[in-house]
């Protein structure tokens, strides 16, 4: 008969954690809190852009530092605190996961859901190429119902009466984001005792957050904080003015120089864009990155840009990233980087073979050793497997073959998996991964021609 894993000894410092977590439980405020200035946020990061791609996004870090400041002055003025430590923990993930998706996920789709029927008799392609493949419960197909939100100039009473009408596409839309954040996060509650307990990995990008999360901590009372804060905000505050008063001077920290200018003979001429500049956000994140990343960022860095080098020495023209965009060019760049990331996922499950097998065993019995803390196993790898389910099942209900959509979800969960990990063990600063979808690789690896009706 199968036994029943020994819980195993956790730290004095996770015991704390723990204990202290148990005896301050979450309270509904921070949720409401967190909820009715997720808008705000979610506009900020979606005007910035820029943002979305850093790991640790500046708009919710923004809003909890605003709120945690609040909240001291009320304990100032009060005498007690009115949100701890939790409901501070809770509030920022609010936040942060909120905006990630709805600024990132949302941002990316939502202009894609009327344009092809609006704008069908505009574009032949829509019509004849785009609009008989797409779901109508995910895309409108034509822009009859349309035709006021295309012009525009309606107040927000107005605007919140058509909210029925974009509804359904909504509602799609959301349980394809909805399945796959559960998955992850059904992935992470698996992951959660080694990664934390068992490896201790270091999360180098939550250390701010955490500690902005600790109303006593010391971080208040640092005047590196501080000095470092007001030379900021009066150099942003500066450009900003000079935005919209071109007269008043500003103070460049961003684009200084582009080196790759002095490079204009071939093939040096292909070594693609080089800027140089000064990025007080990412030099802040760095001071909590590990020194070998940092290490490595710089000196692949160049090492990709001497292949760009080259690779045009030997007659592959070079694009300002390199390669070939979408289509598979020399040096391969994409390809390199999902190879990469396959190997490490491959590494992460093999070396956490022992950890895995342990898991098995809880999911099997249903034991659970963090009983009142976290969610059981056997219920993570229930809604793991359910989220996976659902995400396949809507990839059919659109028209895609199962295998297609499979392979699809595997890549993409596999991803995932080590984008969180570089995350927790190392605290990669940005990770955007443009023109390296799951869907490009399947294409380079077997072409249109094979994944085709």
């Amino acid at each position: 008969m199968p036994t029943k894993p020994q819980r195993e000894t956790i730290a004095p410092a996770a015991h704390e954690a723990t204990t202290a977590e148990q005896a301050n439980p979450i309270r509904l405020r921070a949720l409401l809190i967190g909820f009715a200035l997720l808008p705000l946020t979610t506009y900020w990061a979606v005007e910035s852009v820029v943002s979305v791609i850093f790991s640790l996004i500046i708009p919710p870090v923004s809003a909890l530092m605003a709120v945690a400041l609040l909240n001291a002055i009320g304990r100032w003025l009060t005498g007690r605190w009115f949100l701890r430590t939790p409901d501070l923990v809770v509030l920022f993930t609010v936040l942060f996961v909120g905006t990630a998706m709805s600024a990132e996920w949302m941002a990316v789709v939502a202009p894609l859901w009327h344009a092809f029927g609006a704008y069908a008799d505009q574009n032949n392609a829509y019509k004849t190429r785009v609009l008989p493949h797409v779901a109508d419960w995910l895309f409108f197909k034509s822009g009859e119902n349309l035709q006021d939100y295309i012009q525009g100039g309606h107040g927000m009473p107005y605007v919140l009466g058509k909210l029925p009408l974009w509804l359904p596409i909504f509602l799609g839309w959301m349980g394809l984001f909805g399945s796959a954040a559960m998955a992850m996060l059904c992935i992470n509650a698996l992951m959660r005792r080694l990664w934390t307990q068992q490896e201790r990995l270091a999360f180098p990008i939550l250390q701010v957050p955490m500690l902005l999360c600790q109303p006593q901590a010391l971080l208040w009372r640092s005047k590196y904080l501080w000095g470092g804060f007001v030379v900021m905000a009066a150099i942003d505050t500066l450009n900003a003015l000079n935005f919209f008063y071109p007269w008043i001077p500003p103070i460049k920290v961003r684009f200084l120089a582009r080196l790759n200018e002095y490079f204009q003979s071939p093939p040096w001429n292909q070594v693609g864009w080089i800027p140089v500049g000064l990025f007080p956000y990412m030099t802040a994140i760095g001071v909590f990155v590990p020194n070998d990343l940092l290490f490595s960022c710089i000196l692949f860095y160049f090492v990709r840009k001497g292949m760009q080098v080259i690779t045009a020495a030997m007659g592959y023209e070079q694009g300002v990233f390199g390669g070939g965009y979408l289509v598979p060019q020399p040096p391969y760049f994409s390809e390199q980087s999902w190879g990469a990331f396959l190997g490490l996922f491959v590494s992460v499950v093999w070396a956490s073979r022992g950890y895995l097998k342990e898991i098995w065993q809880e999911i099997r019995t249903g034991f659970n050793p963090d009983a009142g803390y976290a969610i059981s196993a056997r219920w993570a790898f229930i809604g793991l497997i359910l989220s996976l389910g659902a995400l396949i099942g809507l990839g059919m209900a659109v028209g895609l073959p199962w295998w297609l959509v499979t392979i699809y979800v595997a890549l993409y969960m596999a991803f995932s998996v080590i984008v969180a990990r570089l995350r927790a063990q190392l605290g990669a600063p940005i990770h955007e991964m443009a023109f390296m979808g799951p869907h490009q690789l399947m294409i380079a690896f077997t072409g249109t021609q094979n994944l085709s009706e």
